[in-house]
């Protein structure tokens, strides 16, 4: 499929599109999630990273990933 130039082009939009909301997603991690600004940055730097090892090396699917953040999320 990828030799056709139209679905080619589509495909290229799609990852800007993936790009700019991963871009999107990393700034929101660094918004301040507790008042305290040390134990703020301490809070976002590990769920970052903590995000990036699940991703990297595991086999845990994206949305499980997703729904365990929203699950962070909520409880803080």
């Amino acid at each position: 499929m990828k030799k056709f130039r139209p679905i080619r082009a589509s495909l290229e939009g799609i990852n800007a599109a993936n790009a700019g909301l991963v871009a999107a997603a990393a700034v929101l991690l660094f918004q301040p999630l507790v008042t305290d600004p040390y134990v703020s940055i301490i809070t976002n730097i590990g769920f970052v990273v903590g995000t990036f090892l699940l991703t990297a090396f595991t086999k845990i699917p994206a949305w499980a990933i997703i729904l365990i953040g929203l699950g962070c999320g909520l409880v803080l």
